[in-house]
């Protein structure tokens, strides 16, 4: 679940930003990706990693957002934030 990306406006960052957030609502399951716990190993994606499980895949939404929650646009850093602390 990509939340932004390289040269994305505002607009656009908006619109993501909005789908994984009734994604997360709706399908409280995914809110796994939010929790710091459930990610094992080191904090960031390991690509040399030869098991899926030890990549920390999930680790990488949690640095997404974080970014994003220090966007210039207040309404994107909001949201962002917003997504953040969501819990399950």
């Amino acid at each position: 679940m990509a939340l932004g990306g390289a040269g994305l406006s505002s607009a656009g960052a908006l619109a993501h930003l909005s789908l994984a957030m009734r994604l997360l609502q709706n399908y409280p399951r995914t809110r796994v990706m939010l929790d710091s716990d459930a990610v094992t190993g080191a904090a960031g994606f390991d690509l040399a990693a030869k098991e899926p499980e030890q990549m920390n895949a999930l680790s990488t939404v949690r640095w997404e957002l974080a970014v994003l929650g220090k966007h210039y646009h207040p309404e994107v850093a909001r949201a962002a934030q917003g997504i953040a602390a969501m819990k399950e």
